[in-house]
């Protein structure tokens, strides 16, 4: 991901905001995303389900196979966290992103 891209989360996390604002049932669509990354539906994502997250993420932004180097990757987990994690426990519950 390297400097440049971390720079460019900030912006990256605001434009999905917008999409799913823009969904006729934000609520459902984000249902659907989170299904995708709560392997053990318990409403949290932590850890390793944060991280594939942001992989994802860097996947379909870079429209490539190459993967963020570890500092970048802990970057990023750190500022999605500094945004969603507000009782500080490393994770983030699906009802804070309602």
């Amino acid at each position: 991901m390297g400097n440049k891209n971390n720079k460019q989360f900030p912006v990256l996390i605001d434009k999905i905001s917008a999409k799913f604002a823009q969904q006729q049932d934000p609520t459902a669509e984000l249902d659907k995303v989170w299904k995708m990354f709560d392997k053990d539906n318990n409403q949290v994502l932590k850890g390793d389900e944060i991280e594939s997250f942001l992989l994802e993420l860097f996947k379909l932004t870079h429209q490539s196979e190459d993967q963020p180097d570890t500092d970048s990757l802990n970057e990023s987990k750190k500022y999605i966290l500094s945004l969603f994690d507000l009782d500080h426990d490393n994770t983030i519950s699906k009802f804070v992103c309602y």
